[in-house]
């Protein structure tokens, strides 16, 4: 259905091995990972198996949609994205950016992918992260039509502020926790189907302008909605007045 289309991914990570698995594209995977051990990562590695560790993790992605499909097309990238110029480098023939990476930290990231994306004119979708029993999921964001990650997190500060009490956006990368496997494969799997339909066209993304936060403990989730901001330094439409 989508086998015309291209996506770049950010990371390697467990999340984004859940997007390969069901979404079935020719792909751009970037990472400058390799596979580890570790308690909190291997248990949610859907490509990965001990046999694995040790290896990059991109080309043993690769080598595992050769094994599914032989047709599947996978262009390798070893390199961490850093910068705006870095990620659109790696962007330039996507049809769409999926952002996966927490390296330095994830808000970070996302505010280079949504710069780079908004250069180029490719929808993104940007990552979130789980711990414990909940995940929160990302929004979409279509240069031109919806709210740039730049307005998230001015409506979140907004929000906090209003609010009362501070709150850790999103847990640092450095910081270990606990983790469901079963709970990146749900949050996976929420945007492989945004992906669709941006690839698709057949039906308006669901994420767009707006979080979600997924309880697993209660099958909850919870919305948030945010707004464009008119004088978004990124994607505002706010027009200078001209000087008399």
């Amino acid at each position: 259905m989508v086998l015309e289309h291209r996506f770049l991914e950010t990371a390697a990570t467990s999340t984004e091995r859940r997007y390969c698995e069901h979404l079935y594209v020719g792909a751009f995977a970037v990472s400058s990972q390799i596979i580890d051990r570790s308690l909190s990562n291997l248990n949610r590695q859907c490509l990965f198996t001990l046999a694995d560790v040790g290896e990059p993790k991109a080309a043993t992605i690769a080598g595992k949609f050769a094994q599914i499909d032989p047709s599947i097309r996978t262009n390798i990238l070893r390199m961490k994205i850093l910068t705006k110029k870095g990620c659109m480098d790696a962007a330039q023939d996507a049809t769409l950016i999926i952002n996966c990476a927490d390296e330095p930290h994830t808000d970070m990231i996302n505010r280079i992918v949504t710069e780079a994306g908004h250069a180029l004119g490719i929808p993104h979708i940007l990552c979130g992260g789980y711990d414990g029993h909940l995940s929160f999921i990302g929004p979409t964001i279509i240069p031109g039509k919806s709210a740039c990650w730049y307005c998230y997190e001015h409506a979140l500060t907004q929000q906090l502020s209003h609010a009362g009490y501070e709150h850790l956006v999103v847990t640092p990368s450095h910081i270990q926790g606990g983790n469901i496997g079963a709970i990146s494969a749900i949050t996976a799997n929420y945007h492989v189907l945004e992906a669709i339909k941006v690839l698709t066209g057949f039906a308006t993304p669901t994420m767009l302008n707006r979080t979600a936060e997924l309880d697993f403990l209660m099958f909850g989730i919870h919305f948030r909605n945010f707004e464009k901001r008119r004088d978004c330094h990124l994607c505002g439409q706010k027009k200078k007045r001209k000087k008399i």
